[in-house]
């Protein structure tokens, strides 16, 4: 009530139909002074809803169903194969959905940038899925919340909320594959008009250079610092990493 500037009476009431909707779920009685009614102890109840959370790391789909406080409830994976994007992400769900109570949001997460309509684009390592939108998709197949993102913004995010709970402006910058980043501003996560927030494998790095590579194969930056680390010249890459 404090909190809300709602009355004690407006409290209750939200408070128990939270119970009877299974959201909260009402613990033991706290004893105090003994003046005026015991308080009574809620919590939130992990086991109102599950979330589905779909991504892809090294040539592989991977699916967990968690319950809302992270607990892992079911697991599943799946060998990436060309031009099967969504057929195996239908597939993972299926599968990890069977063990899964009252859906409540499915989460995907892919190498690609996710523009504001929703369709996916740069996605080199998935190129079936290029111009592809995923969320409508997902959405009229499973009739629930979807979100799709980029995994390195959903990185950022999970990295803040987990070990940087403070913070309010932070970079996270991802460097192995390829290269990319997410930008925390005020405590929520930048996309940038068009999505292309701290995609910074695209970023020209070539004096003078024609930027031929700027929009193809992962982005001129990133190509460049590949070439390097197969070559083994850490002065470049350093060089490179420090523009």
């Amino acid at each position: 009530a404090a909190a809300t500037n709602l009355s004690l009476q407006t409290v209750n009431k939200i408070v128990d139909r939270l119970v009877q909707e299974g959201k909260i779920l009402e613990g033991s009685t706290q004893t105090g002074s003994g003046v005026g009614r015991p308080a009574r102890v809620y919590t939130a109840n992990p086991d109102y809803g599950t979330l589905i959370m779909v991504y892809y790391a090294d040539g592989r789909w991977i699916g967990r169903v968690v319950n809302l406080f992270g607990r892992e409830i079911a697991y599943a994976e799946r060998q990436a194969a060309e031009g099967k994007s969504i057929e195996l992400i239908y597939q993972l769900i299926d599968e990890i959905k069977l063990g899964a109570k009252n859906v409540l949001t499915i989460g995907l997460g892919i190498p690609g940038v996710v523009l504001s309509d929703g369709r996916v684009t740069s996605i080199p390592a998935l190129d079936d899925l290029d111009g592809v939108n995923p969320e409508a998709m997902l959405r009229e197949r499973y009739n629930v919340r979807i979100v799709v993102e980029n995994d390195v913004k959903l990185m950022t995010v999970g990295w803040r909320t987990k070990e940087l709970t403070s913070i309010q402006n932070m970079m996270f910058i991802y460097v192995e594959d390829r290269i990319g980043a997410g930008v925390i501003i005020s405590g929520q996560l930048y996309k940038g008009v068009g999505g292309f927030s701290g995609e910074l494998g695209y970023m020209p790095c070539v004096s003078g250079g024609t930027g031929d590579a700027l929009y193809h194969n992962g982005g001129e930056l990133e190509n460049s610092l590949a070439r390097a680390r197969e070559e083994g010249n850490n002065e470049v890459f350093c060089r490179l990493i420090g523009q």
